[in-house]
C-alpha cells in the first residue's frame, strides 16, 4: 500500500488525481511549517533548524544539495551553485573587514544609555552653576543665620 500524504497538509488546489499521479511532488516540505486545513493549526517542521543546517552541510559536502527541499538554511542559489564551477583563487589577497566593532555596532538602534548616563550632562551643568554662585550663597546663609539667631534670642539675660 502506497503512502499518500494527508490531504489536510496539501494546498487547497490539489486534487486526488494529482496525488495519485505524482505523490512525491506534492508531499509538503519537511523543512517548513504547514497548516492543517481541517483544524487550522500549524504543525512544526519535521526537522529543526539545527538539524536542517546539519543536513545542508552534509549534502553540500557530498554534492547532493539539489536533492534537499529549499529551506532557510539552503537557498535556491546554493543549490544552483556548483563548487567545481567556481575555483578558489589562492593568489588573491583575502579582503577581511578588520575594523574594530563595538558590541553595539551590530545593533541598528543606538544605545540610549542608563538613566544616570542620560542625566549626567544636565547634572554637571547644574553643579558648575551652583559652584560659581557658592560664595554668594554662603554669605547669604551666614547673614540669614545671624538674623534668625537675633530674632529668637530674648532681650533679658535670665
Amino acid at each position: 500500500m502506497r503512502y499518500t500524504p494527508n490531504k489536510d497538509l496539501l494546498p487547497a488546489s490539489t486534487t486526488i488525481e494529482q496525488i495519485q499521479s505524482n505523490p512525491d511532488a506534492l508531499r509538503p516540505s519537511p523543512f517548513q511549517f504547514r497548516q492543517s486545513k481541517s483544524t487550522g493549526k500549524w504543525h512544526p517542521p519535521r526537522y529543526s533548524r539545527r538539524q536542517q543546517a546539519d543536513l545542508v552541510k552534509e549534502a553540500r559536502i557530498e554534492g547532493l544539495l539539489h536533492l534537499l527541499p529549499t529551506s532557510i538554511k539552503s537557498s535556491v542559489d546554493d543549490i544552483n551553485l556548483n563548487n567545481s564551477e567556481k575555483p578558489f583563487n589562492w593568489q588573491e589577497k583575502a579582503a577581511f573587514d578588520v575594523q574594530a566593532k563595538s558590541p553595539r555596532a551590530v545593533a541598528e538602534k543606538k544605545f540610549r544609555g542608563s538613566l544616570w548616563e542620560r542625566n549626567q550632562p544636565k547634572r554637571q551643568a547644574a553643579i558648575e552653576e551652583n559652584m560659581e554662585n557658592m560664595q554668594q550663597k554662603i554669605e547669604f546663609w551666614k547673614l540669614d543665620k545671624e538674623q534668625r539667631k537675633k530674632k529668637h534670642t530674648p532681650p533679658l539675660p535670665f
